[in-house]
């Protein structure tokens, strides 16, 4: 939060106020800064990962003394080195920013639109690592059965967050992207190389940028949350349970003259998560030593995985407690609208003949 209130003082305020004043000269100074800010940035940030593999965070973590100390050794001398590349370079190539002499219009709906499809495709893009931060890697039955949930008795600091971050973040950045975009297309950019090229923002330009622009970012945002997964469980037809499924009040059930009582129990979160990571689960060490030992030696369990309690492989629509219930009764997912668990009401949908054994 420190860094972006820092980003926000020193970059976007002064850019600002040049914009409501007017003031070409301030303006293009500036982008002359944010520039050279970007790219020294962009450098450090390479060089960091090239020499230690990990990317910097901008948090508080980098404003201990230690640390910051390296970083700004570090970063003084990728300034020095972008200046002495500078000089060199404009030996043979200059690029000059310069304002044009016509009549400025302030509001332009193609500015607009282009910075509209770039705040959306930022909205996306945030949303979705909001969603993973906070809820993990979730099933596409899981992202259906959350979105249908009430908000009644939901944390606000829950709420606050998605509105502080992608709502707040995506209103920030339609407003900054085309205050400055509107602006520099009043401003040409001089291209000198043996002769001089002159260059403007062009408004139907910008807005087939923002949409490619869009367009990747949607495509970061849909990879994230596995938006291919979720279309192909909304979407997908198979015939497997039509062509395999048995109804129990349709077939005949033969049992034996000497009749075997089966006691089934249901035991919520003992389940192979809470082992340890070594035998499937999740935990450093082993939660459940008294059950895992007993199924060992003398019970039956099963693993999706290599080690010996990865759990049963799990299919869509038998991820909450009560989809898994009914599928191990009847054989089938429980894939039904829910909404605040009113379907178990609707003895259309969960019927006794369907589940009986």
């Amino acid at each position: 939060m420190l860094f972006i209130a820092m980003i926000y003082l020193f970059v976007c305020l002064p850019f600002l106020c040049a914009i409501v004043k007017r003031n070409d000269r301030q303006f293009i100074q500036l982008v002359g800064m944010l520039i050279n800010l970007v790219l020294v940035l962009g450098l450090t940030i390479l060089v960091t990962f090239g020499l230690t593999g990990h990317v910097i965070h901008f948090s508080d973590g980098l404003f201990q003394k230690l640390f910051l100390l390296k970083f700004i050794m570090l970063i003084t001398i990728i300034q020095g080195v972008v200046l002495v590349t500078r000089r060199w370079r404009q030996k043979w190539l200059t690029f000059e920013l310069v304002p044009v002499t016509r009549t400025r219009h302030w509001f332009s709906w193609w500015i607009f639109s282009g910075a509209l499809l770039i705040s959306v495709g930022y909205f996306l893009l945030s949303a979705s690592f909001w969603t993973k931060a906070n809820f993990g890697l979730l099933t596409p039955e899981q992202i259906v059965y959350n979105l249908r949930q009430p908000m009644t008795g939901v944390d606000d600091g829950f709420i606050n967050s998605f509105i502080g971050g992608p709502v707040l973040g995506a209103i920030t950045c339609l407003i900054s992207v085309f205050l400055f975009c509107n602006y520099i297309r009043h401003l040409q950019l001089l291209v000198t190389h043996k002769i001089t090229h002159h260059l403007e923002l062009k408004a139907k330009r910008f807005v087939l940028v923002s949409a490619l622009l869009f367009c990747g970012l949607t495509t970061v945002a849909a990879i994230k949350i596995d938006a291919v997964g979720f279309y192909e469980y909304l979407t997908a037809n198979s015939p497997f349970i039509e062509e395999n499924y048995v109804a129990p009040n349709k077939t005949k059930l033969t049992f034996p003259k000497q009749k075997r009582n089966l006691i089934y129990i249901y035991a919520e979160s003992l389940e192979s998560t809470a082992t340890s990571r070594e035998m499937g689960g999740q935990m450093k060490t082993n939660l459940l030593p008294e059950l895992t030992a007993l199924a060992e030696q003398e019970g039956v369990h099963f693993s999706n995985s290599n080690r010996s309690f990865g759990g049963a492989q799990q299919l869509p629509g038998t991820g909450w407690t009560v989809a898994g219930m009914v599928a191990q009764t009847s054989g089938l997912p429980l894939k039904v609208p829910v909404d605040g668990n009113s379907y178990a009401t609707d003895k259309k949908i969960i019927s006794y003949q369907a589940s009986r054994h």
